[in-house]
């Protein structure tokens, strides 16, 4: 893949994480711990939101990015979803020359890794972490 011609747009990435993290706080027990962390990867950033909740099925990982869609254990408050959550956040990536995908963790929970093109993906990195 190309770098795209057109730079970030920081609300809308803003907006990405936003979604991930309060998925992954949702879906986390109580007192849970919600991981974010950032590498480098070739001409890319990847980004890693883990929670320790109770993971998504492998059959189930590609639906969730769908609007309204439900899947697996429900959350406590899912009432306040509305279920597009993901589907925005793929959507926003995807605009910016990226990809989104679920893995599973293998403590159990699940990891939603963003991988977005960058020029200088070691800077950008850096930059995340700090």
């Amino acid at each position: 893949r190309d770098t795209p011609d057109v730079a970030a747009d920081p609300v809308q990435i803003d907006q990405v994480l936003s979604n991930l993290i309060e998925n992954a706080v949702r879906f986390s027990a109580p007192g849970g711990e919600v991981v974010v962390s950032t590498a480098a990867w070739h001409s890319s950033v990847q980004i890693r939101v883990v929670d320790h909740g109770p993971g998504i099925a492998p059959a189930d990982r590609e639906r969730v990015f769908e609007a309204f869609a439900r899947v697996g254990a429900s959350a406590p408050d899912e009432a306040g979803s509305s279920g597009l959550g993901l589907a925005i956040a793929k959507a926003i990536v995807e605009a910016h020359g990226g990809r989104i995908w679920i893995e599973g963790v293998p403590a159990g929970g699940t990891a939603v890794v963003v991988e977005l093109p960058v020029a200088d993906a070691e800077q950008v990195s850096e930059e995340l972490r700090s």
